[in-house]
């Protein structure tokens, strides 16, 4: 009806304004592209501070191997260590130590050394980790007496590596 009770009436016209939806899609590109880009900042400072650790990992082996402690238990202190640092607060969470946490405990429910030391090594992606990986699982598999003598070596390289870092 035109009218009721004396009152016109009057249709509504229909406004679509596409302004809102295209706020919203702007919204959600915006969105994407920021989330892609924190990972991308996140991914390059992990691999910072896995660059940084990396010769602190190979100088405590050094150590614990030069002391008699077997691979195994060398992982396993070096854990227990970083574990115990956390949960005093007195260090934060490191990325190559909470992997390595990981590795132990991989260890301690039943994989096998090879195994953990591979997932390890294939976690961390970067090449110098997957040196070491690959001098660990040599040192298991032929029972390689120049264990110590090769993280020497690739101790030197990685203080090398570490200086480099500190200039960049």
């Amino acid at each position: 009806p035109g009218v009721l009770e004396g009152v016109a009436l009057k249709q509504p016209e229909e406004n679509r304004s596409y302004g809102i939806y295209l706020l919203a899609g702007a919204f959600f590109i915006f969105l994407f592209f920021y989330q892609k880009n924190r990972m991308e900042d996140e991914g390059k400072e992990r691999n910072r501070k896995l660059e940084e650790d990396y010769p602190v990992l190979i100088n405590k082996l050094v150590l614990y191997l030069g002391a008699g402690i077997n691979l195994r238990k060398t992982f396993q202190q070096i854990a227990k260590e970083y574990t115990e640092d956390v949960h005093a607060g007195q260090i934060k969470k490191r990325y190559m130590y909470e992997e390595l946490v990981v590795m132990v405990n991989e260890m301690d429910a039943g994989t096998g050394e090879q195994q953990a030391y591979e997932a390890f090594g294939y976690r961390m992606e970067q090449n110098s980790y997957t040196k070491l990986i690959s001098l660990l699982v040599q040192n298991l598999q032929k029972g390689n007496d120049g264990l110590l003598n090769a993280l020497k070596e690739e101790e030197a390289n990685a203080f090398f590596l570490r200086i480099d870092h500190a200039k960049k």
